[in-house]
């Protein structure tokens, strides 16, 4: 997955029409990223959000 894209879905997170484990590679491909400048805090706490209510 190309980062660009990854950082879109990581934003977008709780979208219905992305699939759970596209949304899934999505985070995995953020948290192998060297630095997270362009991710805030408020980002982080959704996808940690959607993972603990939405996926789990």
């Amino acid at each position: 997955m190309v980062r660009k894209t990854a950082m879109e879905i990581f934003k977008d997170i709780h979208n219905d029409e992305i699939d759970p484990e596209i949304k899934l590679m999505a985070i995995q491909e953020v948290l192998d990223m060297e630095t997270h400048y362009s991710i805030t805090k408020a980002d982080l706490l959704e996808a940690l959000r959607w993972l603990v209510e939405d996926y789990i």
